[in-house]
């Protein structure tokens, strides 16, 4: 396994994490809720497709669990997903 280059974000900044807040960036949390959004998921579902996505790009980042999702995503102001047309869909996610 690797870490990508740009994947430092996915982390939260060394101050909240040496506090004992955060693991997780609020972008990571946001990256999931948005791949949630967009399939529909329930937040365990979501656990594991994120855990299966970051395993099939061969990096080494740690996967927020569900109640991880629940808890920061009721504080962060997200934009709400619009509703897509069924049939083929294109998503680009950055790490950046």
């Amino acid at each position: 396994m690797r870490t990508a280059p740009g994947t430092g974000a996915w982390h939260a900044a060394a101050s909240a994490a040496h506090a004992g807040k955060f693991t997780y960036s609020d972008h990571a949390i946001e990256v999931c809720l948005t791949l949630r959004a967009v399939f529909g998921l329930p937040l365990h579902q979501t656990q594991g497709f994120v855990r299966s996505l970051i395993k099939l790009l061969k990096l080494s980042l740690p996967v927020p669990d569900f109640t991880t999702l629940s808890r920061r995503g009721a504080h962060l102001k997200l934009t709400p997903a619009k509703q897509v047309q069924p049939g083929p869909m294109t998503l680009i996610t950055v790490l950046d």
